[in-house]
């Protein structure tokens, strides 16, 4: 059983027939210590189908990568030279997007209810801006502004990923001509499956090596990345290896929640080396 086998000597020694047992006691305990043994030998198999649902039941729920080229304006669309804001010159117009786009945090997480209704497992992952931003009206104002500042949404905003499943939702919702925009990103780990399940890379997506080799993938091929932040719950060097291959950003900090200890500061010429060690609060 490769690594069971520590645990099935573990309890051939705790379930030893106990000595000096009268006959029919004797005749009850053999089925159970049988019985036992047999599921303790079970158990690796189960486990993994068990995993291997929850791993496709995960994949599953994730929306369809989206592969849509940048919006631009055609001769179909209107100069809309009735409004006072386009008969504006386009300078003009772009130091207004400036200042409504004049950076923020942007929280991103799983909607768990729609409606008042409880989201199925099912169901697609839905995301959720946890403080709505004022800024995406004028986005939605009309075409003409949208392609116009669209860009600004993502290269002023740092984005706020509570877990990893909102982060791989929302990189494949995310055009490619934006994501590459993003400048400023901030992702939170914390799973409770990590602390009572058998080993982290024995556990389920997306508490699992394979996904946050994944993630760790994903932001290393962020072409505008400048500053990244990563809480952790693990500190292993299992956990830290993905994050010392990446060298986008040139400002890295990472925060490690059970040991309370804090950022770890990168070269600022982009090399991606460690440079020091300071402490503060979470973020």
């Amino acid at each position: 059983m490769g690594s069971y086998s520590a645990e099935i000597h573990a309890f051939d020694n705790r379930f030893a027939t106990p000595p000096c047992l009268p006959p029919a006691v004797e005749q009850l305990w053999k089925p159970i210590q049988w019985k036992a043994k047999q599921f303790l030998l079970k158990a690796p198999k189960r486990y993994a189908r068990w995993r291997g649902r929850q791993d496709k039941c995960w994949r599953a729920r994730l929306p369809r990568k989206i592969e849509q080229p940048a919006i631009s304006l055609n001769s179909k669309t209107l100069d809309q030279l009735q409004s006072r804001f386009f008969q504006l010159p386009l300078e003009l117009r772009e130091e207004i997007y400036d200042y409504i786009f004049d950076g923020g945090i942007v929280r991103l997480d799983v909607q768990e209810k729609v409606d008042g209704k409880v989201v199925r497992e099912k169901e697609p992952y839905r995301l959720r801006n946890m403080e709505p931003q004022q800024c995406l009206a004028i986005l939605q104002a009309c075409k003409k502004t949208y392609v116009e500042a669209a860009h600004l949404l993502y290269s002023t905003n740092t984005f706020k990923f509570l877990d990893l499943t909102t982060f791989v939702c929302f990189e494949r919702l995310v055009p490619n001509h934006y994501w590459h925009r993003i400048q400023s990103i901030c992702i939170a780990w914390d799973y409770d499956e990590i602390h009572y399940l058998f080993q982290y890379h024995q556990n389920p997506c997306p508490a699992n090596e394979q996904t946050w080799n994944e993630v760790c993938q994903a932001i290393s091929k962020m072409k505008g990345l400048g500053f990244l932040r990563v809480d952790l719950e693990l500190y292993a060097e299992v956990v830290l290896q993905p994050l010392q291959e990446i060298t986008a950003p040139a400002i890295f900090e990472f925060f490690v929640w059970n040991k309370r200890k804090a950022f770890a500061g990168r070269c600022g010429c982009g090399c991606g080396r460690a440079e020091s060690f300071h402490g503060s609060g979470p973020y």
